[in-house]
Parts: C-alpha cells; sequence; structure tokens
C-alpha cells in the first residue's frame, strides 16, 4: 500500500503545478499527509495539533475580539478559485484543502496569533524536508 502512495506521490509531483487542478492539489496535500504519518509519527501529530488549534482560533471570533493585542497583525487568508490562477503547491495549503480552498465570509480575513502562524509555517517546511529525503 505504501508503495502505491509513494508512486502517485511522484506522478503527482512531475505534474506541471500550473496544469494541477484543485482536487489533484487537494490529493497531493492528502498524499503529503499520508506519507508523512508513515515516514514520521511524531511530525504528523504535531501538524495534526497546531491545526486543530489554528481552526479553533479561526472559528472562535469572539476571541480574535478580546485579544486584539494576541492577534495583532497576522491574517490567514483563505484562497479563492479565481486567484488559482498562479501556481499553487500542495505545501502552501496551510491548514487543509476545504478550508484553503472555501471562500467563507466567517472565515475571509480572520487573525491568527503571529506565533502560531510561525509555527504552522515551520512545521510544513519540516514536513517538506522530510518527504523530500524519504522520497527522492
Amino acid at each position: 500500500m505504501i508503495d502505491d502512495l509513494i508512486s502517485r506521490w511522484r506522478e503527482l509531483r512531475n505534474l506541471r503545478s500550473t496544469r494541477m487542478s484543485i482536487d489533484q492539489i487537494t490529493e497531493q496535500f492528502e498524499l503529503a499527509q499520508a506519507l508523512t504519518h508513515h515516514f514520521d509519527r511524531a511530525l504528523y501529530d504535531q501538524l495534526q495539533v497546531h491545526r486543530r488549534r489554528c481552526l479553533r482560533h479561526l472559528r472562535d471570533a469572539t476571541l480574535a475580539e478580546a485579544m486584539p493585542q494576541v492577534f495583532a497583525g497576522t491574517r490567514y487568508n483563505v484562497m479563492s478559485p479565481a486567484k488559482l490562477t498562479r501556481r499553487v503547491a500542495w505545501y502552501q495549503i496551510e491548514l487543509t484543502p476545504d478550508i484553503t480552498f472555501t471562500v467563507s465570509d466567517q472565515l475571509v480575513g480572520r487573525v491568527l496569533p503571529a506565533s502560531d502562524t510561525k509555527r504552522l509555517k515551520d512545521l510544513i517546511k519540516t514536513q517538506v524536508k522530510r518527504l523530500t529525503k524519504e522520497i527522492p
């Protein structure tokens, strides 16, 4: 089974990103999570816990209103499908594809703590390095 995941990973990786559909980008994101779970369970668990934490911050509007000093300046931007004319890679999907590719009045412009945003980006960079190392 892992060989099938790796094979599909390589197949999607070899596609030009400008020609990938949202479904293919989503599939590549999901493959990245499955492969990370296989190769580095601790990293996978950290990513899952941190994504859930960020989603709680995005969902909880009263928290952002009550604590503006904690949320200063770092915004989470939901991607509009109309803006997907540029190259989008799987690792640019910071939370989940359904959140990233959804334009929702409830999420647009929501603020995340700068420390959470930095930590999430650092974990994703580590994930990219780990997958690049494991699957040349």
